[in-house]
């Protein structure tokens, strides 16, 4: 019998009113190469069947325990789950996905293998109960791109570079960082970003370890705190104090949605010594006492940190290929912002 006093790795799946997905998700947890963890199923105030099934499967198998809350809340419910945890590694799941028999291994081995890693995810494949749509297809393509430590860190500001059930994360390090926070915004994406503010190393395993049930009740499609305006919100109060923002900075980008998505970023820092953009008819002009320029205007002034902040399909890679071109360097020499 697997000794639970030290299992190798918690599992915490928070769980709402996810009946109708609960039992699958539980089995591909139990059907794990690595057979030592506990799956500590976190009930926060179903009101379905969900406690009851968890609690079946906790009878028969002595890995699970089901710790049963008043609605807290998802943070509430995942700060429980890891406080609960037995072992130094916490690996995140939710109730309506599935994981690969050997994601469990491949990252335990992994963090072993590499004690300056504070969090490692993996790539995800995404199963749709409904038509994928191409933005959100993009998006997942897009993620599993960003694997090794410094392709995180140079694009922390451009999108959440993890999906927060593929990730496992160093107890300690969670403990010392101070857990999830709750607020109006995304609690995944700020604690990214709250970790690389603090210099923690993150990274990806290039495996497809997770499959995600994409559905029109995720939370993402429904909680304000999951919006476009609360990503940018957040990224903007991060972004606002990175070292690199001391130095003068310039946007690329000039058009009206990419000012509205920065507002609050000019707000924190001041506005652009300049806004670069290819359209000839906004180049000459100026926005709010900055001059728009073309690219070639970075040539000669390279002392500014750049700031790509596009979001038409393909823009960003086109830029990204320019700077290069010119011997900018992504994280040194400027930065993709979504």
């Amino acid at each position: 019998m697997i000794d639970l006093s030290s299992p190798r790795v918690s599992v915490v799946m928070p769980v709402f009113n996810a009946a109708s997905t609960l039992p699958t998700a539980i089995e591909s947890v139990l059907a794990q190469s690595l057979r030592a963890f506990e799956l500590l199923v976190i009930d926060d105030g179903s009101s379905d069947q969900s406690p009851d099934i968890a609690e079946r499967f906790a009878a028969s198998d002595h890995r699970i325990r089901v710790v049963r809350l008043q609605h807290v809340g998802l943070v509430g419910a995942l700060n429980r789950g890891c406080r609960e945890a037995r072992s130094q590694y916490v690996a995140r799941m939710d109730a309506d996905d599935l994981m690969h028999p050997k994601r469990l291994g491949h990252q335990w081995d992994a963090m072993q293998a590499d004690p300056s890693l504070a969090v490692l995810a993996c790539q995800v494949e995404v199963f749709s109960e409904g038509l994928l749509s191409e933005g959100l297809a993009r998006y997942f393509a897009w993620q599993n791109s960003c694997v090794s430590a410094q392709q995180v860190a140079a694009n922390i500001y451009r999108e959440a570079p993890f999906a927060h059930p593929s990730v496992m994360l160093r107890r300690d390090v969670l403990t010392a960082i101070g857990m999830y926070r709750d607020g109006d915004f995304p609690e995944d994406y700020e604690l990214w970003l709250r970790l690389h503010a603090a210099g923690y190393k993150m990274e990806k395993l290039p495996k497809v370890l997770m499959k995600l049930r994409e559905h029109a009740r995720r939370a993402t499609h429904n909680d304000a705190r999951y919006s476009d305006q609360a990503f940018s919100k957040i990224r903007a109060r991060y972004l606002a104090d990175d070292s690199r923002m001391k130095q003068p900075y310039v946007v690329w980008g000039a058009g009206r949605r990419t000012r509205q998505r920065l507002g609050l970023l000019l707000d924190l820092v001041g506005c652009p010594v300049a806004w670069v953009d290819i359209d000839r008819r906004k180049i000459g002009q100026s926005i709010q006492g900055s001059p728009v320029v073309s690219p070639d205007w970075l040539l000669a002034n390279r002392q500014a940190m750049i700031l790509a902040a596009v979001r038409n399909h393909g823009a960003m890679e086109q830029i990204s290929s320019w700077l290069e071109q010119n011997q900018f360097q992504i994280a040194t020499h400027w930065l993709p912002v979504g």
